[in-house]
């Protein structure tokens, strides 16, 4: 598991520093603030309430039910995968207004070119949300290993992504913004691709350990008794993304190369 996230560090930070020397700080700072989108998404609407809630009841139906906690995990994921869809589908509808609130009034970072990222980006929400489904699924039954890995899948298919944009002809247009162009698409559609991997990793791993998937509809009775802690949590993860907004909107004003020097 070290050596795993020794090289999910390494090709992460390869990652960030192509994506910086590609791309220049300008376009690199919209879509920075694109990218981040999708993590905030995600963790405002399962991540938080997924640790705290779903992890300790999923150790226990695993432990107690004469099912081995089947029924339950099959519940969780249909729940999951429900709530992660229909926000994927209103994030990418409200692109504009997301990347409004990241960006602030007076931005110096082009506001349409992420918008564009944003549009092709925020699909990553249900990807992000089912990996840390699976994750926990696969921690919970002592499976570390793709948990560990599918991170460097992920940069890997980033980094691939960045080649793939440098061979590209023509140019990233940015006045006007053009959802067609080709390195617009290549940039956005093989970063999300780049998610999707991770999730399919787990995916693969899920399936060995004979976890069944099929849908089945309902709430375990025992989430019910954690809703103060799951509204505890929330409210600790949005002032913890709020922070981040206010951020961003700072860097974003300051110059448009602000987000990329603030992130990166």
């Amino acid at each position: 598991m070290a050596l795993a996230t020794l090289i999910s560090r390494i090709t992460g930070f390869t990652r960030i520093v192509l994506l910086a020397a590609i791309l220049g700080a300008a376009l690199s700072s919209a879509f920075s603030v694109a990218n981040q989108l999708p993590n905030l998404v995600a963790a405002l609407v399962l991540e938080a309430t997924f640790t705290a809630i779903f992890v300790p009841v999923l150790a226990r139906a695993e432990r107690d039910d004469s099912d081995g906690g089947e029924a339950f995990v099959r519940r969780l994921i249909t729940l999951a995968t429900t709530l992660l869809l229909i926000t994927t589908v209103l994030s990418v509808a409200a692109a504009p207004l997301l990347v409004r609130l990241m960006l602030g009034r007076d931005p110096q970072v082009n506001q349409p070119l992420t918008t564009a990222f944003a549009y092709l980006l925020l699909p990553q929400v249900i990807f992000y949300g089912l990996s840390s489904v699976f994750m926990a699924i696969l921690n919970n039954r002592n499976v570390f290993g793709p948990p560990a890995w599918a991170p460097v899948v992920n940069n890997i298919v980033a980094i691939a992504t960045l080649g793939v944009y440098l061979v590209v002809p023509g140019e990233l247009t940015v006045d006007p913004v053009q959802m067609g162009n080709a390195k617009l698409l290549v940039l956005g559609v093989g970063t999300t691709l780049g998610v999707v991997a991770q999730a399919a990793v787990l995916l693969v791993a899920i399936r060995r350990e004979r976890i069944s998937l099929r849908p089945l509809w309902g709430i375990d009775a025992r989430l019910k008794r954690f809703g103060t802690m799951a509204a505890a949590m929330v409210l600790y993860v949005l002032i913890s993304q709020i922070g981040l907004v206010v951020s961003n909107q700072i860097a974003s004003t300051a110059a448009a190369s602000g987000p990329a020097i603030y992130n990166y």
